[in-house]
Protein backbone atom coordinates (compact mmCIF):
# COMPACT_ATOMS: atom_id res chain seq x y z
CA UNK A 1 0.00 0.00 0.00
CA UNK A 2 1.10 3.39 -0.81
CA UNK A 3 2.01 6.06 1.87
CA UNK A 4 0.51 9.06 2.43
CA UNK A 5 3.72 10.43 2.39
CA UNK A 6 5.11 8.83 -0.53
CA UNK A 7 2.19 10.57 -2.59
CA UNK A 8 3.32 13.92 -1.77
CA UNK A 9 4.06 16.12 -4.86
CA UNK A 10 6.73 18.91 -5.17
CA UNK A 11 5.72 22.19 -4.98
CA UNK A 12 5.21 23.99 -8.71
CA UNK A 13 8.05 25.68 -9.62
CA UNK A 14 5.74 28.95 -9.60
CA UNK A 15 4.28 28.65 -5.94
CA UNK A 16 7.80 27.75 -4.93
CA UNK A 17 9.14 30.66 -6.65
CA UNK A 18 6.72 32.98 -5.03
CA UNK A 19 7.66 30.95 -1.37
CA UNK A 20 11.56 31.98 -2.25
CA UNK A 21 10.62 35.86 -3.29
CA UNK A 22 8.86 36.16 -0.55
CA UNK A 23 11.72 35.16 1.95
CA UNK A 24 14.34 37.34 -0.22
CA UNK A 25 12.35 40.57 -0.01
CA UNK A 26 11.83 39.68 3.72
CA UNK A 27 14.87 38.57 5.12
CA UNK A 28 15.32 40.63 7.91
CA UNK A 29 11.75 40.08 9.39
CA UNK A 30 9.93 37.56 11.21
CA UNK A 31 8.19 35.26 8.70
CA UNK A 32 6.22 32.16 9.79
CA UNK A 33 5.28 29.34 8.09
CA UNK A 34 1.79 30.69 6.88
CA UNK A 35 3.44 33.73 5.42
CA UNK A 36 5.16 31.60 3.02
CA UNK A 37 2.03 29.11 2.64
CA UNK A 38 0.05 32.32 2.08
CA UNK A 39 2.74 33.63 -0.39
CA UNK A 40 2.76 30.13 -2.37
CA UNK A 41 -1.03 30.29 -2.40
CA UNK A 42 -1.52 27.04 0.06
CA UNK A 43 -2.43 25.82 3.55
CA UNK A 44 0.43 25.61 5.83
CA UNK A 45 0.23 21.52 5.70
CA UNK A 46 0.01 20.62 2.10
CA UNK A 47 2.52 23.96 1.74
CA UNK A 48 5.45 22.19 4.17
CA UNK A 49 5.01 19.01 3.00
CA UNK A 50 5.51 20.17 -0.68
CA UNK A 51 7.74 22.45 0.28
CA UNK A 52 10.47 19.69 1.56
CA UNK A 53 9.54 17.58 -1.65
CA UNK A 54 10.79 20.51 -3.90
CA UNK A 55 13.64 21.15 -2.31
CA UNK A 56 14.66 18.63 0.24
CA UNK A 57 14.32 21.23 3.53
CA UNK A 58 11.48 22.14 6.03
CA UNK A 59 10.54 25.69 5.00
CA UNK A 60 11.84 27.06 8.42
CA UNK A 61 15.78 25.45 7.89
CA UNK A 62 15.49 26.98 4.16
CA UNK A 63 15.01 30.20 5.56
CA UNK A 64 17.92 30.02 8.06
CA UNK A 65 19.96 28.90 5.12
CA UNK A 66 18.80 32.08 3.24
CA UNK A 67 19.83 34.64 6.63
CA UNK A 68 22.90 33.00 6.98
CA UNK A 69 23.92 33.22 3.64
CA UNK A 70 22.98 37.22 3.42
CA UNK A 71 24.92 37.13 6.81
CA UNK A 72 28.21 36.07 5.01
CA UNK A 73 27.87 39.22 2.23
CA UNK A 74 27.21 41.23 5.12
CA UNK A 75 30.67 39.89 7.06
CA UNK A 76 32.36 41.24 4.05
CA UNK A 77 32.08 44.90 5.62
CA UNK A 78 34.83 44.58 8.39
CA UNK A 79 33.06 47.22 10.43
CA UNK A 80 29.44 46.09 10.33
CA UNK A 81 29.18 44.75 13.96
CA UNK A 82 27.80 41.12 13.95
CA UNK A 83 24.91 42.35 16.36
CA UNK A 84 24.02 44.62 13.53
CA UNK A 85 24.20 41.65 10.98
CA UNK A 86 22.33 39.83 13.13
CA UNK A 87 18.77 42.61 13.14
CA UNK A 88 19.52 42.67 9.03
CA UNK A 89 19.17 39.17 8.96
CA UNK A 90 16.23 38.31 11.12
CA UNK A 91 17.97 36.38 14.03
CA UNK A 92 16.20 37.56 17.29
CA UNK A 93 19.82 38.14 19.03
CA UNK A 94 23.58 37.89 18.32
CA UNK A 95 23.85 34.59 20.31
CA UNK A 96 20.89 33.02 18.29
CA UNK A 97 22.93 34.22 15.06
CA UNK A 98 26.04 32.98 16.36
CA UNK A 99 24.49 29.84 17.06
CA UNK A 100 22.45 29.18 13.77
CA UNK A 101 26.11 30.27 11.58
CA UNK A 102 27.84 27.95 13.26
CA UNK A 103 25.89 25.21 13.01
CA UNK A 104 25.35 25.82 9.69
CA UNK A 105 28.85 26.44 8.51
CA UNK A 106 31.12 24.98 11.17
CA UNK A 107 32.60 28.57 12.66
CA UNK A 108 31.29 31.21 14.21
CA UNK A 109 30.49 34.82 12.32
CA UNK A 110 33.92 35.62 13.58
CA UNK A 111 35.87 33.23 12.16
CA UNK A 112 34.26 33.21 9.26
CA UNK A 113 34.95 37.08 8.53
CA UNK A 114 38.43 36.57 9.76
CA UNK A 115 38.86 33.77 7.81
CA UNK A 116 37.72 35.56 4.23
CA UNK A 117 38.66 39.41 4.66
CA UNK A 118 41.79 39.04 3.10
CA UNK A 119 43.42 41.25 0.49
CA UNK A 120 43.77 38.78 -2.57
CA UNK A 121 40.72 36.80 -1.77
CA UNK A 122 38.56 37.88 -4.37
CA UNK A 123 37.23 35.33 -7.39
CA UNK A 124 38.91 36.08 -10.71
CA UNK A 125 36.36 38.84 -12.46
CA UNK A 126 34.72 39.82 -9.15
CA UNK A 127 34.54 43.31 -8.44
CA UNK A 128 36.64 44.22 -5.55
CA UNK A 129 37.11 47.78 -3.16
CA UNK A 130 39.08 48.17 -0.29
CA UNK A 131 38.16 50.11 2.79
CA UNK A 132 40.39 52.60 4.31
CA UNK A 133 42.01 49.79 6.47
CA UNK A 134 42.98 47.91 3.49
CA UNK A 135 40.56 45.21 3.88
CA UNK A 136 38.67 43.50 0.67
CA UNK A 137 35.33 43.47 0.41
CA UNK A 138 33.81 41.44 -2.95
CA UNK A 139 29.95 41.11 -2.69
CA UNK A 140 28.03 44.04 -5.06
CA UNK A 141 25.87 44.70 -2.08
CA UNK A 142 28.89 44.55 0.48
CA UNK A 143 30.47 47.22 -1.89
CA UNK A 144 27.87 49.43 -1.70
CA UNK A 145 27.62 49.14 2.21
CA UNK A 146 31.33 49.89 2.38
CA UNK A 147 31.55 52.77 -0.46
CA UNK A 148 28.61 53.90 1.39
CA UNK A 149 30.28 53.92 4.82
CA UNK A 150 33.19 55.69 3.35
CA UNK A 151 31.95 58.33 1.19
CA UNK A 152 28.46 58.59 2.07
CA UNK A 153 28.23 59.54 5.75
CA UNK A 154 24.48 58.46 6.57
CA UNK A 155 23.22 59.54 3.88
CA UNK A 156 23.61 56.30 1.31
CA UNK A 157 23.16 54.25 4.98
CA UNK A 158 21.42 55.14 7.92
CA UNK A 159 22.76 54.51 11.03
CA UNK A 160 19.64 53.59 12.86
CA UNK A 161 19.45 50.02 13.00
CA UNK A 162 15.82 50.25 11.97
CA UNK A 163 16.83 52.66 8.69
CA UNK A 164 19.46 50.04 7.97
CA UNK A 165 16.82 47.26 8.07
CA UNK A 166 14.76 48.99 5.58
CA UNK A 167 17.65 49.53 3.16
CA UNK A 168 18.74 45.73 3.40
CA UNK A 169 15.42 44.82 2.70
CA UNK A 170 15.45 46.45 -1.01
CA UNK A 171 19.46 45.15 -1.03
CA UNK A 172 18.21 41.55 -0.53
CA UNK A 173 15.71 42.08 -2.96
CA UNK A 174 18.34 43.44 -5.67
CA UNK A 175 20.35 40.85 -5.15
CA UNK A 176 17.72 38.19 -5.11
CA UNK A 177 14.33 38.83 -7.37
CA UNK A 178 16.44 41.80 -9.67
CA UNK A 179 19.21 39.26 -10.15
CA UNK A 180 16.61 36.25 -10.86
CA UNK A 181 15.13 38.67 -13.23
CA UNK A 182 15.89 41.92 -15.19
CA UNK A 183 19.44 41.19 -14.64
CA UNK A 184 18.80 36.96 -16.05
CA UNK A 185 16.91 38.18 -18.90
CA UNK A 186 19.61 40.74 -20.40
CA UNK A 187 21.71 37.19 -20.59
CA UNK A 188 19.34 36.04 -23.06
CA UNK A 189 19.63 38.77 -25.23
CA UNK A 190 23.17 40.55 -24.47
CA UNK A 191 24.50 36.44 -23.93
CA UNK A 192 22.41 33.90 -25.22
CA UNK A 193 22.38 32.96 -22.10
CA UNK A 194 19.97 29.13 -21.65
CA UNK A 195 17.37 30.70 -19.22
CA UNK A 196 13.69 30.19 -20.58
CA UNK A 197 12.62 33.97 -21.99
CA UNK A 198 9.03 33.66 -20.81
CA UNK A 199 9.70 32.40 -17.54
CA UNK A 200 12.39 35.11 -16.32
CA UNK A 201 10.18 38.07 -18.15
CA UNK A 202 7.21 36.83 -16.22
CA UNK A 203 9.62 36.99 -12.93
CA UNK A 204 10.60 40.60 -13.73
CA UNK A 205 7.10 41.71 -14.31
CA UNK A 206 6.31 40.29 -10.81
CA UNK A 207 9.30 42.11 -8.92
CA UNK A 208 8.49 45.49 -11.09
CA UNK A 209 4.98 45.59 -10.08
CA UNK A 210 6.07 44.77 -5.93
CA UNK A 211 8.66 48.05 -6.97
CA UNK A 212 5.64 49.99 -8.08
CA UNK A 213 3.17 49.59 -6.04
CA UNK A 214 5.69 50.74 -2.90
CA UNK A 215 6.49 53.29 -5.08
CA UNK A 216 2.56 54.08 -4.96
CA UNK A 217 2.39 56.09 -1.76
CA UNK A 218 4.65 59.26 -3.53
CA UNK A 219 7.17 58.08 -1.81
CA UNK A 220 10.46 59.63 -3.92
CA UNK A 221 13.11 56.81 -2.53
CA UNK A 222 12.46 53.30 -2.21
CA UNK A 223 14.02 52.61 1.37
CA UNK A 224 13.95 55.97 3.08
CA UNK A 225 13.61 59.95 2.82
CA UNK A 226 16.13 60.05 0.61
CA UNK A 227 17.97 58.07 -1.59
CA UNK A 228 20.08 55.56 -0.11
CA UNK A 229 22.30 52.62 -1.95
CA UNK A 230 19.05 50.37 -2.05
CA UNK A 231 18.36 52.64 -4.86
CA UNK A 232 21.56 52.31 -6.47
CA UNK A 233 21.23 48.67 -6.17
CA UNK A 234 18.01 48.38 -7.69
CA UNK A 235 18.45 50.88 -10.61
CA UNK A 236 20.94 49.61 -12.68
CA UNK A 237 19.19 46.49 -14.22
CA UNK A 238 15.78 48.20 -13.48
CA UNK A 239 16.98 51.15 -16.10
CA UNK A 240 18.70 48.19 -18.69
CA UNK A 241 15.68 46.14 -18.48
CA UNK A 242 14.52 46.67 -21.88
CA UNK A 243 17.58 45.26 -23.09
CA UNK A 244 15.92 41.74 -21.86
CA UNK A 245 12.55 42.74 -23.92
CA UNK A 246 11.16 44.00 -20.12
CA UNK A 247 8.87 46.52 -21.20
CA UNK A 248 8.46 49.28 -18.41
CA UNK A 249 5.92 51.25 -19.70
CA UNK A 250 3.20 49.61 -17.36
CA UNK A 251 5.07 50.80 -14.43
CA UNK A 252 5.10 55.01 -13.96
CA UNK A 253 5.94 54.89 -10.71
CA UNK A 254 9.30 53.17 -11.44
CA UNK A 255 9.72 55.74 -14.54
CA UNK A 256 9.38 58.51 -12.14
CA UNK A 257 11.76 57.29 -9.87
CA UNK A 258 14.77 56.38 -12.09
CA UNK A 259 13.88 60.11 -13.75
CA UNK A 260 14.77 61.23 -9.92
CA UNK A 261 17.92 59.04 -9.56
CA UNK A 262 18.95 60.22 -12.99
CA UNK A 263 18.61 63.42 -11.84
CA UNK A 264 20.89 63.25 -8.64
CA UNK A 265 24.26 65.25 -9.00
CA UNK A 266 27.09 63.20 -9.98
CA UNK A 267 25.08 60.63 -12.34
CA UNK A 268 26.66 58.46 -14.87
CA UNK A 269 24.00 56.86 -17.00
CA UNK A 270 24.93 52.75 -17.35
CA UNK A 271 26.27 52.01 -20.54
CA UNK A 272 24.00 50.02 -23.01
CA UNK A 273 24.72 46.95 -23.82
CA UNK A 274 24.21 45.50 -27.13
CA UNK A 275 22.21 43.42 -27.81
CA UNK A 276 23.97 40.00 -30.02
CA UNK A 277 22.47 39.54 -33.56
CA UNK A 278 19.94 36.95 -33.66
CA UNK A 279 20.03 34.37 -36.83
CA UNK A 280 16.92 32.33 -38.23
Amino acid sequence: MTSRRSRIGALPKWRLQRAIDHIEANIGERIALADLAAAAGLSRMYFAAQFRAATGYRPHDYLLLQRVERAKSLLAIPDLALAEIALITGFHAQSHFTTVFKRLTGETPMKWRQARIKIGSAIPGQALTLDEEGKAATDSNAILIDLAKQFGGTDGLPGASAATAAVQKWLSVAAGQIGDSPAAVRLITVFDADFNPDEVIGRAHVVLKLIDDELASGRPWIARPGPTIADVALYCYIALAPEGNVDLANYPNVKVWADRIEALPGFDAPQKTPVRATTD
